[in-house]
């Protein structure tokens, strides 16, 4: 039994002996938009709702599954009702700005990230992320500075790598780029493989402008 099995396993089990316990239907259903099971998923936090009205974590997962079935503006609002019931959780203000880039708004996610850097400063997905809205905006030196402090923060951080190889193909400088690919290969070899093509073609044309 995998780790994720293991977890819902557990959860399931806590269910039963309490169907009331909203923290356990929130947990279950974030594994379960991970499996991409997005109505079972609906399911448990709408009974975590019923059981826990103010769950700050509950609308957190609903703007989750609000993103994954395609409706990031939905999300927008379940995530500031899990700000309102919890300002201070920095990963709040992480969904929210994950949900502005899906709706295309770097600005306003930039916005997010920072403020839950300011909340936890070292928060490796919200520095991450603003690597990502940083890089949609064409500003690569500035998103490799928060990508590689990102990386420094948390050497096994697998799309922190992925980001900073593809920002360091980006800007050019292909010696980084294997040097961090590698490192994703040794820390995620299936995140490695899907990022292959876009390295190898960027090698390719290093080589091919060397020789001219």
């Amino acid at each position: 039994m995998g780790d994720s099995e293991e977890a819902v396993h557990w959860y399931k089990k806590a269910i039963a002996c309490d169907p009331l316990r909203a923290e356990a239907h929130t947990n279950l259903a974030l594994l379960l938009i991970r499996e991409n099971k997005l109505q079972a998923a609906q399911a448990h936090i709408t009974r975590a709702l019923d059981a826990s009205p103010d769950l700050s974590e509950a609308y957190l997962a609903l703007g989750r599954l609000n993103i994954k079935q395609g409706q990031p503006g939905q999300a927008l609002y379940s995530i500031a009702e899990a700000i309102r019931l919890d300002p201070e959780a920095a990963n709040n203000h992480v969904e929210l700005g994950v949900a502005h880039l899906h709706r295309n708004d770097p600005d306003a996610g930039i916005k997010d990230f920072e403020t839950a850097l300011g909340l936890d400063a070292a928060n490796v997905e919200a520095r991450m992320w603003l690597g990502m809205a940083l890089m949609q905006q064409g500003r690569i030196n500035a998103a490799i500075v928060q990508l590689e402090r990102a990386h420094r923060e948390n050497k096994t951080h697998a799309f922190t790598l992925g980001l900073l190889t593809q920002a360091y193909l980006q800007k050019g400088n292909s010696e980084m780029a294997e040097a961090s690919y590698n490192e994703l290969m040794l820390v995620d070899p299936i995140l490695a493989e899907k990022s292959k093509p876009l390295f190898n073609d960027f090698i390719e044309k290093e080589k091919c402008r060397a020789h001219k």
